[in-house]
Protein backbone atom coordinates (compact mmCIF):
# COMPACT_ATOMS: atom_id res chain seq x y z
CA UNK A 1 0.00 0.00 0.00
CA UNK A 2 1.22 3.46 -0.83
CA UNK A 3 0.01 6.72 0.71
CA UNK A 4 1.03 10.02 -0.83
CA UNK A 5 0.85 13.46 0.73
CA UNK A 6 1.54 16.41 -1.54
CA UNK A 7 2.79 19.70 -0.16
CA UNK A 8 1.94 22.29 -2.80
CA UNK A 9 3.61 25.65 -2.35
CA UNK A 10 2.65 28.91 -3.97
CA UNK A 11 4.43 32.20 -4.31
CA UNK A 12 3.47 35.78 -4.38
CA UNK A 13 3.78 37.22 -7.93
CA UNK A 14 6.68 39.50 -8.73
CA UNK A 15 5.78 43.14 -8.15
CA UNK A 16 4.67 45.30 -11.02
CA UNK A 17 7.15 47.68 -12.56
CA UNK A 18 5.60 50.78 -14.12
CA UNK A 19 7.28 53.46 -16.15
CA UNK A 20 5.84 56.90 -16.84
CA UNK A 21 7.51 59.44 -19.10
CA UNK A 22 6.46 63.08 -19.20
CA UNK A 23 7.65 65.26 -22.09
CA UNK A 24 6.93 68.98 -22.42
CA UNK A 25 8.23 71.60 -24.85
CA UNK A 26 7.70 75.05 -26.36
CA UNK A 27 8.26 76.00 -29.97
CA UNK A 28 8.33 79.60 -31.20
CA UNK A 29 7.98 80.54 -34.85
CA UNK A 30 9.10 84.15 -34.54
CA UNK A 31 12.54 85.17 -35.72
CA UNK A 32 15.26 83.99 -33.36
CA UNK A 33 12.97 81.34 -31.89
CA UNK A 34 14.33 78.60 -29.66
CA UNK A 35 12.95 75.38 -28.28
CA UNK A 36 13.35 73.49 -24.99
CA UNK A 37 12.22 70.07 -23.89
CA UNK A 38 12.48 67.88 -20.83
CA UNK A 39 11.73 64.28 -20.00
CA UNK A 40 11.02 62.90 -16.54
CA UNK A 41 11.00 59.15 -15.88
CA UNK A 42 9.27 57.76 -12.81
CA UNK A 43 9.63 54.13 -11.79
CA UNK A 44 7.43 52.49 -9.17
CA UNK A 45 8.72 49.13 -7.93
CA UNK A 46 6.14 46.99 -6.17
CA UNK A 47 6.63 44.39 -3.47
CA UNK A 48 8.36 41.31 -4.86
CA UNK A 49 8.62 38.03 -2.99
CA UNK A 50 9.70 34.61 -4.17
CA UNK A 51 9.99 31.06 -2.85
CA UNK A 52 12.97 28.88 -3.71
CA UNK A 53 11.49 25.45 -3.09
CA UNK A 54 13.50 22.35 -2.20
CA UNK A 55 10.56 20.06 -2.92
CA UNK A 56 6.86 20.64 -3.50
CA UNK A 57 5.81 16.98 -3.33
CA UNK A 58 6.06 14.97 -0.15
CA UNK A 59 5.58 11.22 -0.47
CA UNK A 60 5.12 8.90 2.48
CA UNK A 61 5.13 5.36 1.18
CA UNK A 62 4.67 1.80 2.45
CA UNK A 63 2.70 2.76 5.52
CA UNK A 64 1.72 -0.22 7.61
CA UNK A 65 -1.82 0.10 9.03
CA UNK A 66 -1.69 0.95 12.70
CA UNK A 67 1.56 2.92 12.37
CA UNK A 68 2.84 6.50 12.12
CA UNK A 69 5.21 7.93 9.51
CA UNK A 70 6.65 11.40 9.14
CA UNK A 71 9.08 13.34 6.97
CA UNK A 72 11.52 14.38 9.70
CA UNK A 73 14.11 11.70 8.99
CA UNK A 74 14.28 12.42 5.25
CA UNK A 75 14.87 16.05 4.25
CA UNK A 76 14.15 15.24 0.61
CA UNK A 77 10.51 14.63 1.54
CA UNK A 78 9.70 17.61 3.70
CA UNK A 79 8.95 21.18 2.74
CA UNK A 80 12.01 23.43 2.86
CA UNK A 81 11.95 26.74 1.04
CA UNK A 82 13.80 30.04 1.04
CA UNK A 83 11.96 33.34 0.78
CA UNK A 84 13.21 36.72 -0.42
CA UNK A 85 11.23 39.97 -0.25
CA UNK A 86 12.29 43.45 -1.30
CA UNK A 87 10.05 45.03 1.33
CA UNK A 88 12.20 46.26 4.27
CA UNK A 89 9.13 46.08 6.53
CA UNK A 90 9.31 42.29 6.40
CA UNK A 91 6.70 39.64 5.64
CA UNK A 92 4.81 36.69 7.06
CA UNK A 93 4.00 33.25 5.72
CA UNK A 94 0.51 31.81 6.01
CA UNK A 95 -0.79 28.28 5.47
CA UNK A 96 -4.16 26.82 4.55
CA UNK A 97 -5.43 23.40 3.52
CA UNK A 98 -5.61 23.04 -0.26
CA UNK A 99 -6.51 19.44 -1.07
CA UNK A 100 -7.81 18.92 -4.61
CA UNK A 101 -7.02 22.61 -5.29
CA UNK A 102 -9.84 23.56 -2.92
CA UNK A 103 -8.91 26.31 -0.50
CA UNK A 104 -9.83 25.33 3.04
CA UNK A 105 -9.93 21.58 2.37
CA UNK A 106 -7.90 19.84 5.09
CA UNK A 107 -8.43 16.16 4.37
CA UNK A 108 -6.30 13.64 2.53
CA UNK A 109 -8.64 12.27 -0.11
CA UNK A 110 -8.52 9.09 -2.13
CA UNK A 111 -9.90 8.74 -5.63
CA UNK A 112 -9.43 4.98 -5.42
CA UNK A 113 -11.45 4.40 -2.25
CA UNK A 114 -13.66 7.48 -2.16
CA UNK A 115 -12.65 7.87 1.48
CA UNK A 116 -10.52 10.46 3.24
CA UNK A 117 -8.20 10.98 6.20
CA UNK A 118 -9.07 14.01 8.33
CA UNK A 119 -6.46 16.32 9.77
CA UNK A 120 -5.79 15.54 13.41
CA UNK A 121 -3.18 14.65 15.99
CA UNK A 122 -4.01 10.98 16.54
CA UNK A 123 -1.10 8.55 16.72
CA UNK A 124 -3.10 5.59 18.03
CA UNK A 125 -6.68 4.34 17.93
CA UNK A 126 -9.25 3.77 15.23
CA UNK A 127 -9.12 7.16 13.50
CA UNK A 128 -6.46 7.97 10.93
CA UNK A 129 -5.11 11.51 10.82
CA UNK A 130 -2.49 13.76 9.29
CA UNK A 131 -0.79 16.91 10.56
CA UNK A 132 2.07 19.30 9.90
CA UNK A 133 4.49 21.41 11.92
CA UNK A 134 6.91 24.32 11.68
CA UNK A 135 10.20 22.57 12.33
CA UNK A 136 12.40 25.66 12.21
CA UNK A 137 12.59 29.14 10.74
CA UNK A 138 15.55 31.48 10.26
CA UNK A 139 15.87 34.92 8.70
CA UNK A 140 18.16 37.82 7.92
CA UNK A 141 16.39 39.90 10.60
CA UNK A 142 14.02 38.95 13.41
CA UNK A 143 11.95 35.75 13.14
CA UNK A 144 8.84 35.01 15.20
CA UNK A 145 7.04 31.67 14.95
CA UNK A 146 3.35 32.20 15.67
CA UNK A 147 2.33 31.06 19.16
CA UNK A 148 -0.01 28.44 17.71
CA UNK A 149 2.96 26.68 16.11
CA UNK A 150 5.68 27.36 18.68
CA UNK A 151 6.67 24.94 21.43
CA UNK A 152 4.26 24.59 24.34
CA UNK A 153 6.60 22.63 26.56
CA UNK A 154 9.12 19.80 26.64
CA UNK A 155 6.57 17.17 25.61
CA UNK A 156 5.18 19.18 22.67
CA UNK A 157 6.06 17.58 19.34
CA UNK A 158 4.95 20.74 17.46
CA UNK A 159 2.54 18.92 15.14
CA UNK A 160 -0.67 20.84 14.48
CA UNK A 161 -3.85 20.30 12.46
CA UNK A 162 -3.97 21.67 8.92
CA UNK A 163 -5.77 25.06 9.08
CA UNK A 164 -9.04 25.50 7.20
CA UNK A 165 -8.55 29.27 7.01
CA UNK A 166 -5.35 31.20 6.27
CA UNK A 167 -3.24 31.03 9.40
CA UNK A 168 0.00 32.85 10.21
CA UNK A 169 2.98 30.52 10.63
CA UNK A 170 6.04 32.77 10.83
CA UNK A 171 6.69 36.51 10.74
CA UNK A 172 9.99 37.85 9.43
CA UNK A 173 10.45 41.34 10.86
CA UNK A 174 11.83 44.24 8.88
CA UNK A 175 15.37 45.53 8.76
CA UNK A 176 17.38 48.48 7.48
CA UNK A 177 18.28 46.35 4.47
CA UNK A 178 16.17 46.72 1.34
CA UNK A 179 15.80 42.94 1.16
CA UNK A 180 14.59 40.54 3.86
CA UNK A 181 15.25 36.82 3.48
CA UNK A 182 14.02 33.80 5.41
CA UNK A 183 14.07 30.01 5.45
CA UNK A 184 11.18 27.87 6.64
CA UNK A 185 10.99 24.11 7.13
CA UNK A 186 7.72 22.26 7.59
CA UNK A 187 7.29 18.55 8.26
CA UNK A 188 4.32 16.21 7.92
CA UNK A 189 2.99 13.22 9.83
CA UNK A 190 0.40 10.61 8.92
CA UNK A 191 -1.16 8.02 11.22
CA UNK A 192 -3.00 5.17 9.52
CA UNK A 193 -5.37 3.15 11.68
CA UNK A 194 -5.62 -0.61 11.31
CA UNK A 195 -9.11 -0.21 9.79
CA UNK A 196 -8.14 2.33 7.11
CA UNK A 197 -9.03 1.11 3.62
CA UNK A 198 -6.06 0.47 1.33
CA UNK A 199 -5.51 3.12 -1.31
CA UNK A 200 -3.65 6.30 -2.23
CA UNK A 201 -4.48 9.35 -0.12
CA UNK A 202 -3.40 12.84 -1.13
CA UNK A 203 -3.53 16.10 0.81
CA UNK A 204 -2.13 19.55 0.16
CA UNK A 205 -1.16 22.72 2.01
CA UNK A 206 -0.90 26.11 0.32
CA UNK A 207 1.68 28.60 1.59
CA UNK A 208 1.40 32.33 0.89
CA UNK A 209 3.73 35.28 1.52
CA UNK A 210 2.11 38.46 2.84
CA UNK A 211 4.23 41.61 3.08
CA UNK A 212 3.89 43.80 6.17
Amino acid sequence: MVYIMNNKLKHLPIGILTLTTVVSGVALSAPGAFAESSANATVTVGDACTFAITSNTTTLSSIVPGSVVNTESDTSRNGIFDTTCNNPNGFKIQAIGYTNSTEGSTVMSSSTTGLSIATGLNTTGNTSSWAFKVTNATGSAGVAIDSDYASRGASDDLYRVIPSTADDLVTYTGSSSAVVTGTLRTDYRVYVSASQAAGTYTGAVRYTIVTL
